[in-house]
C-alpha cells in the first residue's frame, strides 16, 4: 500500500473532515511558530501501522490525533493536565528525570487548544529543537504529511477523497 493509500485510510478514523482541518491547523500553526520545513532532519511525521500518524522531534512525540475527539501532546513535566481535562500517558526522562510529559486531551470540534496547553506544548518543542540534531525517526518521514499540513491544495485535494462528514 502506498503512503497515499495508507494515509487516506487514516484520515478515516476521524470524525469529520471539519475536526481533520482544526488538527492540522493546529499542527501548522505550530510547524509555523518552531520554523520547521519539510527537510528539516529534527523532524519526522510518519504513518506507524494501526492508523496512527506522530509528529516527533528528536526522539520525542509532540503531537498526534487520536480518535473520539482526542489529540496528544508534549507539555513539562509540572504541567498540570487535569485541569484541561487531560491524562498523562507517560514521562519523558532525561537523564533518568522527568522533564516532560505526553498528555491526551480533549479536542473537540467546537473548542480550541487551551493557551496553557498550547504554551507548554511550544515551550517543549523549543527545548527539544535546541538539543536535537536529528531525528532518529527520519528514515520513517514522510512528505505527504507535511505537505498536507501546510498546503491547503495539497489537503482540499486528499480530503476530496475522505468519505466522512463534513
Amino acid at each position: 500500500m502506498s503512503h497515499y493509500d495508507q494515509f487516506i485510510n487514516a484520515l478515516h478514523q476521524f470524525p469529520s473532515k471539519t475536526w481533520i482541518n482544526k488538527y492540522f491547523d493546529l499542527q501548522r500553526r505550530l510547524f509555523e511558530e518552531l520554523s520547521l520545513s519539510n527537510d528539516d532532519p529534527r523532524l519526522a511525521m510518519s504513518l506507524p501501522s494501526g492508523n496512527k500518524m506522530p509528529v516527533n522531534l528528536g526522539q520525542r512525540y509532540i503531537l498526534q490525533p487520536f480518535t473520539k475527539h482526542r489529540i496528544g501532546c508534549i507539555v513539562p513535566a509540572d504541567f498540570e493536565e487535569e485541569a484541561i481535562g487531560g491524562k498523562c500517558n507517560f514521562v519523558f526522562t532525561r537523564n533518568r528525570v522527568a522533564d516532560a510529559k505526553w498528555i491526551v486531551l480533549p479536542f473537540d470540534t467546537g473548542n480550541t487548544l487551551p493557551n496553557i496547553a498550547w504554551n507548554a506544548c511550544l515551550l517543549c518543542c523549543e527545548d527539544i529543537l535546541q538539543q536535537s540534531r536529528r531525528s532518529g525517526y527520519r528514515k520513517y518521514h514522510v512528505p505527504l504529511l507535511y505537505d498536507f499540513t501546510m498546503e491547503n491544495a495539497v489537503r482540499h485535494e486528499v480530503l476530496s477523497e475522505v468519505r466522512i462528514e463534513e
